[in-house]
């Protein structure tokens, strides 16, 4: 992790260099396509497409999951987004992430650092799940409870048949049914 590190912040100079672009919403080990990594000299090169790459238009570094030849498995691998090699779509809309831009890409030939061992990817996206779920229950948590928060102050405000909608019944079950799901994801 320590070179890794080193290589994707030696001198970063603004914040892309800060930023890690990570395929979303899939365990790569369910994918049938992922890019090929073949072995050449001082690392590897990708050459493939993958989809739904969060952060893949403003960050210059990717970590990307794909399969190196003949071998089982797959692996994960540091790619420079900047490389001549990288084809990005434009972006990808989706009904949840909006925070967080995405693209898909092409690699054709691109240089890239292997991360762990060959072929080991499924263990190290285990161990990163499982930290990840609690951080994504988090975030959703506090999305929920800003969005209620929105909610009452907006029927506060508003004004349908002479009266404010906080006043309406149907607007106060609503909002109790949201109220109740953000404790409960709390």
């Amino acid at each position: 992790a320590e070179g890794v590190a080193e290589k994707i912040y030696p001198n970063a100079k603004d914040a892309k260099e800060y930023l890690v672009a990570f395929p979303s919403f899939t365990d790569p080990g369910q994918s049938k396509i992922l890019p090929q990594a073949s072995s050449s000299g001082k690392g590897y090169t990708l050459t493939g497409k993958l989809d739904y790459l969060v952060l893949g238009n403003f960050s210059r570094w990717a970590v990307i999951p794909a399969r190196v030849a003949g071998r089982q498995g797959y692996s994960f691998f540091l790619a420079d987004l900047d490389d001549k090699g990288v084809r990005k779509s434009g972006p990808v809309f989706s009904l949840g992430l909006h925070a967080c831009p995405i693209v898909d890409i092409t690699l054709e030939g691109v240089g890239a650092q292997i991360i762990g061992e060959e072929g080991e990817g499924e263990k190290y996206f285990e161990k990163a799940s499982k930290i990840m779920h609690a951080a994504a229950a988090a975030i959703n948590a506090g999305i929920m409870r800003g969005s209620l928060r929105e909610a009452i102050e907006y029927t506060k405000e508003r004004e349908q048949g002479g009266r404010p909608v906080i006043n309406w019944s149907e607007v106060r079950m609503l909002l109790a049914n949201m109220a109740v799901k953000s404790k409960a994801a709390e």
